[in-house]
């Protein structure tokens, strides 16, 4: 009867030809709103020429022929499937409405829905669906399957329930998404993965213009849930989730990107997800914490909980989002309000989230957990989906889910379907973190404490007047984490301190590498000094620290040394600066043999030297002898000569002599021989130097004694 139907209307049509009247198709789809007319055709096999095929879209079913013009009402945004199934109900062809703008049902497309519905797919977008499957068709394990599903639709079976065509596709699958070193290969030998996070994950902070900015790691597909709390005002806590990077398959402009741009691999696989803004106090301080969605047993588990609930959520919106369906957005805020929102949606997969919080909180869950509760979900409640507007437009075609039943019932039966061990895998790298963050002077830095350095007992300490110290303050970080420097660098120190009028001074440093900022101080006469090292942000203090100096200027070491100062010669043993000495005279030739004269001398006595300076002038005496060894006084040459000369000594090695001003440098020698330097203070502005010298004659003789006035 179906095929003498099918024969009437074909003549009709032609009869409507010949008449000139335009041709229309053989099923006229019902109008329906925000829906696009598509058309579509189908190539069957010579074998199947006979065979009445019925047609399933979202919105009817209608039986067709190879040589039928056919139209379907879709929803272009959707991704919606065409079915092709012959009249025992065996799904024979199929094809994704996003993929191609006309349909037309075959073996090529049968292969393409079969992988286009896979729940990875969930992660792609519709043009990127499109440009995937494109890539996908050159695989050699595509063209097997498509040639698999010819030879099954000759037979007039099902490619779905084929076990060669299934473990063809599971191999093509195995190539696509397998993360191992041995999964599928790009022309250069570059894996075709999605990486696994195999290492600690950290997120991003970074702050400018009061703003804070939380970024999650580069290779992460988790999701963290964030508390923020400024800690100057306890009641203050703010609540995050932290999403992960999305991730997809390369297409052919990143590839492009990977081979000419030198791109690193995991950037053409992962798009960053939106960061955490957040507006901060300057000057405060702030903790924030990272729960991982695995740490369900800890105290402070709500953060933890959500995390965990939004994990799982984005994985069941995954899978859904494979089949067309889409879940209403989760709230990034509180999470686990959702399960408190009323509707169809929230009763058909309440239990997949609860089950897999429990599993997660036992660590039973595996990477197909979800994706066999999801699926089971799909197929017991499938018209229940089906008029549930929340996570689609309402589908009219029940058959329609029944078709789209038997390919999900299908991916129980292939592993890997879904690349739930990525998101799962990553969740496992999140660790619960803690951060302390201030926000001084316009940056960012590791919360910290300012303690005193204080080696040598520095504050127990009596000191001088006049005596220079270095005060040293050390930023103790709240946090320490080993071989990685968290210092607060360059971050300015404020010194405070008073001067001799009492007048308040301030004075700036800078933190250094090792966390210190330095101080140089002179103390001054008062017995107590007080100097503050202040962190300021503006005019309000963040963190202070105060040293307190004792100064004691009658203390036996803050006695100066009443020698010790600038000294200028006023005698020459006891002749005024500038007299000419003369010894060894000759009477016969009436003239001194031996002359000199100092001109001028100085001593400049500090704690540790004695520096003298000499000018003087020496007559040089020549002469010849006679026979009888005497002189020739006619031969006597006078000629003088003037030097300067200087001598160092060493303060300590002139001791004090008992309750004296008199300081001697006593040295002995082996024959016998001493020498001895004397400085005697005669008065507060008057000293003597005296160079003395014993013989081993045991005779002292002067050879100097210089008088000095104070300069």
């Amino acid at each position: 009867m179906k095929k003498f139907l099918f024969l009437f209307l074909l003549i009709l049509s032609v009869l409507f030809i010949n008449c000139g009247e335009e041709n229309t198709s053989e099923n006229e789809p019902e109008v329906i709103e925000d829906t696009t007319k598509i058309s579509i055709s189908i190539d069957l096999p010579v074998e199947l020429e006979d065979e009445v095929i019925i047609i399933t879209t979202p919105n009817e079913s209608f039986d067709a022929t190879p040589t039928m013009e056919m139209y379907a009402n879709i929803t272009a945004t959707n991704k919606e499937v065409i079915f092709a199934e012959n009249s025992n109900g065996d799904i024979l062809f199929a094809s994704i409405t996003t993929v191609e703008d006309n349909i037309i049902l075959s073996n090529y497309s049968m292969a393409q829905t079969m992988v286009g519905l896979l729940p990875w797919t969930g992660l792609l977008e519709n043009d990127e669906l499109k440009e995937v499957l494109k890539e996908i068709s050159y695989f050699e394990e595509f063209n097997q399957l498509v040639k698999r599903i010819e030879v099954v639709v000759k037979e007039n079976k099902s490619p779905l329930d084929d076990e060669v065509s299934l473990t063809l596709l599971s191999t093509l699958n195995q190539k696509i998404v397998n993360s191992d070193s041995n999964g599928g290969k790009l022309e250069n030998g570059k894996n075709l993965s999605i990486p696994d996070v195999n290492y600690l994950v950290e997120p991003t902070l970074t702050y400018s213009d009061t703003q804070l900015k939380i970024d999650n790691d580069g290779q992460t597909t988790a999701t963290w849930g964030v508390e923020i709390i400024n800690k100057d005002i306890e009641t203050e806590s703010d609540y995050f989730m932290l999403e992960g990077n999305s991730f997809h398959l390369p297409t052919v402009e990143s590839l492009i990107k990977y081979f000419f741009l030198a791109t690193d691999f995991d950037q053409i696989l992962l798009d960053n997800n939106d960061p955490i803004t957040y507006s901060i106090t300057e000057g405060s301080t702030y903790q924030i914490n990272f729960r991982s969605p695995t740490s369900l047993t800890v105290l402070d588990g709500k953060l933890a909980y959500d995390a965990a609930l939004y994990n799982v959520y984005l994985m069941v919106e995954s899978i859904l989002n494979a089949f067309g369906f889409e879940l209403p957005e989760m709230p990034s805020v509180n999470p686990s309000d959702f399960l408190n929102l009323k509707g169809c949606s929230k009763d058909l997969f309440s239990d997949i989230y609860n089950s897999s919080i429990e599993a997660l909180s036992k660590d039973e869950l595996d990477d197909e957990f979800i994706v066999d509760k999801v699926i089971k979900v799909m197929s017991t409640s499938i018209e229940t989906i089906g008029e549930c507007t929340e996570i689609g437009k309402k589908i009219k075609n029940t058959n329609y889910f029944k078709r789209l039943l038997k390919i999900i019932n299908i991916y129980g039966k292939i592993g890997n379907v879904f690349k739930i061990g990525k998101h799962y895998g990553d969740m496992n790298a999140l660790f619960d973190i803690t951060i302390c963050r201030q926000f001084i002077q316009g940056n960012m830095y590791s919360c910290f404490k300012l303690e005193k350095i204080t080696e040598g007992s520095l504050e127990s300490l009596i000191y001088c007047p006049d005596t220079e110290i270095e005060l040293s303050v050390k930023t103790k970080l709240d946090t320490v984490i080993p071989n990685v420097n968290t210092y607060p660098i360059n971050l300015e120190m404020t010194w405070e301190y008073k001067n001799k009028d009492g007048d308040l001074l301030t004075s700036t440093s800078k933190i250094d590498s090792e966390g210190l900022a330095k101080f140089e101080y002179t103390t001054l006469e008062d017995s107590d000094q007080v100097i503050k090292a202040l962190i300021k942000n503006g005019e309000t203090i963040i963190d202070e620290v105060e040293f307190n100096l004792k100064i004691d200027k009658e203390k036996t070491e803050c006695l100066q040394n009443p020698i010790i100062g600038n000294w200028v010669a006023i005698s020459y043993n006891d002749k005024t600066m500038g007299e000419t000495t003369n010894e060894s005279y000759n009477e016969k030739c009436d003239v001194y043999l031996n002359s000199y004269t100092l001109n001028s001398s100085n001593i400049d006595i500090s704690e540790e030297n004695i520096l003298m300076y000499l000018n003087q002038t020496i007559y040089n005496i020549d002469y010849s002898t006679t026979d009888t060894n005497e002189i020739d006084c006619e031969t006597i040459e006078k000629e003088p000569k003037t030097t300067n000369s200087s001598y160092n000594f060493i303060l300590s090695e002139f001791i004090q002599q008992e309750n004296t001003n008199i300081y001697k440098k006593i040295t002995e020698y082996d024959d016998g021989q001493v020498s001895t330097l004397t400085i005697e203070l005669l008065n507060e502005n008057e000293l003597r130097f005296l160079d003395q010298h014993k013989d081993i004659d045991n005779i002292t003789r002067t050879g100097y004694s210089i008088l000095y006035n104070r300069k």
